[in-house]
């Protein structure tokens, strides 16, 4: 925080130092502001306005001197009130944000700006703002958490998906809780035990908070079921590549049902059981009705999440038939390898069934 206050003490100083050389009663402003080649902050006038109410101060002393007792005293004076109601924009990162708190807190007409909403068609473009303006602000060790299968849009899709900064999707792997993130490690891994990790902001929440006040949370009811079966589409491609997850369109799903059904019978749904043993968020099984006969495993644990909130919100599918299974590597029944290992299998499918 030692651009944002020393810059706004030093305004401070400049600004009591002209109204008192003027002589004259000015109204005070809304805001003050302070620049310099990277950034940008603003504070309101009443959050420091004790300031400018006293009177054995020495205004003469050059605001740019850091080191002075008239500097210390304001520093002192204001340091608290500065973590929290300074707000900075970094000029590069946060340009959109910055134009929306000029256009929305300096409005000459007193209107103020409307909030973006967000649907099925942006939430990606909004993403991709989010990675640049947001992404950096949290204390995460993105290579550690990337070993457990969760990814920065997971940390999105907890503040996308949030109503007065907590998020109300509880299955969701990455939860916002107000001023902090909620990852449950143990969950995530496969085990029983729940082992909380939370994870802070390393600018006191700022950069969420500016970029948050552009858009209205939580999407609408009828948009945020689609915006879940569409998480993988928010993967980085190289993930999305390695996992083979691909967001598998209706016309897709729809023509596949067509074909089993031509080979199978009308009847395969009572017939058969279908296990989609690489189910993604689970949209390839959509339409199918007999949800005694559906099963669904995935590779990661948080895509097994979004598919249990997707069925807390209607999606024709059994909860406990939807696990974490990596069908390619993990063993589907108990077997003993040539060296003489017993394997037990990992299949949630085989041993219930």
């Amino acid at each position: 925080m030692a651009w944002e206050e020393n810059s706004c003490i030093s305004l401070n100083m400049q600004l009591i130092a002209i109204l008192s050389r003027i002589g004259v009663e000015l109204d005070a402003p809304d805001y003050l502001g302070s620049f310099d080649a990277e950034k940008i902050g603003f504070v309101h006038f009443d959050e420091v306005s004790g300031v400018f109410e006293q009177n054995d101060f020495n205004w003469n002393v050059v605001p740019s001197d850091h080191t002075s007792k008239e500097f210390n005293q304001l520093y002192n004076m204001v340091h608290d009130t500065l973590k929290t109601h300074v707000f900075v924009f970094n000029f590069e990162k946060q340009a959109d944000s910055l134009r929306f708190f000029i256009k929305d807190k300096f409005s000459t007409t007193g209107r103020r700006v409307s909030k973006t909403s967000v649907n099925k068609n942006n939430f990606p473009h909004i993403y991709r703002r989010w990675l640049k303006e947001v992404k950096g602000s949290l204390a995460v060790e993105w290579e550690d958490l990337a070993e457990i299968g969760i990814y920065d849009c997971h940390f999105f899709l907890a503040d996308l998906m949030s109503q007065d900064n907590s998020t109300l999707q509880e299955n969701l792997s990455v939860l916002l809780k107000k001023d902090h993130y909620k990852v449950n490690t143990g969950k995530v891994q496969g085990n029983n035990t729940y082992l909380f990790a939370n994870f802070d902001f390393n600018d006191g929440q700022m950069a969420h908070k500016l970029f948050w006040q552009r858009y209205k949370r939580p999407p609408r009811s009828e948009y945020r079921d689609y915006i879940l079966e569409r998480a993988d589409r928010l993967r980085p491609q190289d993930i999305r590549e390695r996992h083979g997850s691909y967001f598998t369109p209706m016309i897709w799903v729809e023509k596949s049902q067509e074909y089993i059904a031509r080979v199978l019978g009308e009847n395969w749904q009572d017939d058969y059981v279908v296990w989609d043993c690489a189910a993604g968020t689970g949209n390839l099984l959509t339409g199918l009705t007999n949800r005694y006969n559906l099963w669904a495993s995935t590779l990661e644990q948080a895509d097994v999440d979004t598919m249990k909130e997707r069925v807390s919100n209607g999606a024709n599918l059994f909860g406990n038939h939807v696990f974490q299974f990596d069908f390619l590597n993990a063993p589907l029944v108990d077997y003993t390898t040539k060296e003489g290992v017993f394997q037990k299998n990992s299949s949630k499918i085989y041993r219930i069934a």
